[in-house]
């Protein structure tokens, strides 16, 4: 089963590193996304921080997310 971050109309399938339309959760929060990414992050990865959320925007926390994933452990 795949495992999910999804951001307003899309998905975002990490272990086969693409973005599919279609999802349930049609709003997601800077928090949530964290939160998701935390819990499924795996070893080695670093945790994202939730301090200072207001200071950056939902495009931002998505790109730092991504750069987290797409970075070598």
């Amino acid at each position: 089963m795949s495992e999910q971050v999804g951001l307003n109309k899309r998905a975002l399938y990490s272990e086969h590193m693409a973005i599919s339309p279609l999802t349930i959760k049609k709003r997601w929060t800077k928090m949530t996304i964290i939160e998701r990414y935390n819990s499924l992050k795996g070893p080695g990865r670093p945790e994202y921080p939730t301090t200072s959320l207001g200071n950056k925007s939902l495009e931002k926390v998505v790109t730092d997310i991504v750069e987290l994933l797409t970075t070598s452990k």
